[in-house]
């Protein structure tokens, strides 16, 4: 008897359930064409409180979980293009369970099938495509910059088979907003552009964790200087300065006062017509700011070539049809190290940067670009626990170290940024400075300038722990990935 009324408690439960809201996927509608990020719509009180939803994607289970409630519906996002999906058909089974007696049960589902046209409706020339910045006085692009940053003791087999999403999962992360403003032209499609880090919205400070610091500082609006660059079609510089700063009457000795200047330029852009799947030689060209020669400047950035330039293809990107560029470059870099140290050092370095480019718009809508270094290091037989430290320095993309000199600038470190040196004394060694940018410096006035770099500057590793008298040598990877994502604000 108790059995059968515990079977009859359970069916009132689940009558109970399903007399909410039927549960269905509202939006899409079944047989629609969808691109980039398709958003499920499930009507709002169409899952009960001890009710979750399993979702599946081309037949295979993704994740079970509560959408969260939007203005009029519960939703579930799929990023079709983070999650390497194909255009052509698909189909997405939303299955509703329901917990009785702490157990699963299926009581509903709901299943679409829909088109992913990623790449439809974008023609490509006969010809190949001929990119170009369209710079037209009075434009201003306004960018998002986020950079992340993971430091990973990784074992050979695990340097071979962890993803970079996985490293980068966690990781430490810094935003910045970067205005590009186009103040004149040239004849030839050249433009003057204006670079200056900007406040978040409806905020007047900008917060931003400096080279010599553990913490986040903070910027005054007034306190964030523009640079000009002149960029040709494709984005290249033709010269780059950096305006005289006068401080205001009464300003001059205040020794506190810290300003910032932001070198990132834009990617650059093939010379010539490209043809899908075509390669042609392309180059980085990351922002270099020597503060300590503001006034013999003409150039703002350190090139970086030959680059393998790959067209990937078309495909839209924040709505608008673009075309997608891929540069990269890899090698060995063991400069900075001893000879002795060159032998139990093995470093690998790598820069890669996805480009996307709005064809409607004329200019780059995202580019995600990431550096890797890896230091391979042997560890030596010893009769004692414990290690020595070595260190590997150089700079994935080349620039100087250390100072600029003079005043009392602070540094927003694009390139490395100083939580590498701290974290890397974890592995044993007490690493030294970075190459590229180092503190900002230069002049005395209002303190002296700073500079957020942009490239990837160098790395120290410390050494692996020797062990136990007589053990094995072994071989440890210290991985440092950065990445950089850089988008167009809607």
């Amino acid at each position: 008897m108790k059995r059968a009324l515990g079977s009859l408690l359970i069916g009132i439960a689940a009558v109970s359930a399903l007399a909410q809201s039927s549960f269905t996927i509202v939006r899409p509608a079944d047989g629609s064409r969808v691109r980039e990020n398709i958003r499920l719509l499930f009507p709002m009180n169409s899952i009960p409180d001890t009710g979750y939803v399993g979702i599946y994607i081309g037949g295979k289970f993704v994740e079970a979980l509560v959408p969260p409630k939007g203005a009029n519906y519960r939703y579930y996002d799929i990023d079709t293009k983070a999650r390497g999906i194909q255009d052509g058909p698909l189909t997405i089974e939303a299955v509703l369970f329901v917990d009785f007696a702490d157990k699963p049960r299926i009581v509903d589902r709901s299943e679409i099938q829909v088109t992913v046209a990623n790449s439809a409706n974008i023609d490509i020339p006969d010809a190949g495509f001929k990119l170009a910045y369209r710079f037209r006085p009075g434009t201003e692009w306004v960018y998002s910059l986020t950079q992340k940053v993971a430091i990973s003791n990784l074992s050979e087999t695990m340097a071979n088979t962890t993803s970079r999403q996985s490293l980068l999962a966690g990781a430490d992360a810094e935003h910045i907003r970067l205005l590009y403003a186009v103040d004149n032209t040239y004849a030839g499609g050249d433009g003057l552009v204006r670079i200056q880090a900007l406040p978040e919205k409806g905020k007047r400070t900008l917060s931003l964790t400096t080279e010599d610091s553990d913490v986040s500082r903070t910027f005054e609006d007034y306190q964030v200087h523009p640079i000009y660059m002149r960029l040709n079609s494709i984005g290249q510089q033709v010269f780059g300065s950096v305006p005289r700063y006068f401080p205001l009457e009464g300003t001059a000795g205040e020794g506190f006062r810290t300003d910032l200047f932001v070198p990132y330029p834009l990617p650059t852009l093939p010379s010539a017509r490209i043809r899908a799947g075509g390669l042609y030689p392309a180059k980085f060209q990351l922002g270099d700011l020597d503060l300590s020669r503001i006034d013999d400047l003409k150039s703002l950035v350190t090139d970086i070539e030959p680059v393998r330039g790959e067209f990937v293809g078309v495909e839209w990107q924040n709505g608008h049809p673009c075309v997608r560029l891929r540069h990269s470059l890899s090698g060995r870099d063991p400069r900075g190290a001893t000879e002795t140290q060159q032998s139990r050092v093995r470093g690998a370095q790598s820069i890669e940067e996805d480009i996307w480019f709005a064809l409607d718009l004329g200019t780059v809508v995202k580019m995600v670009r990431t550096y890797t270094i890896d230091a391979r290091i042997a560890a030596q037989n010893t009769g004692t626990a414990g290690g020595g430290g070595t260190a590997a320095g150089g700079g994935a993309a080349g620039g100087r170290a250390g100072n600029a000199g003079g005043g009392a600038g602070a540094v927003a470190n694009w390139r490395l940024p100083d939580i590498i040196r701290r974290e890397l004394r974890q592995f044993g060694g007490d690493a030294p400075r970075a190459g590229g940018q180092g503190r900002g410096g230069g002049r005395q006035e209002g303190g002296g300038p700073g500079v957020a770099g942009s490239g990837a500057g160098g790395a120290a590793v410390g050494g692996a722990g020797g062990g136990r008298s007589g053990a094995p040598a072994g071989t440890r990877v210290v991985r440092i990935t950065v990445e950089q994502v850089f988008e167009l604000e809607k």
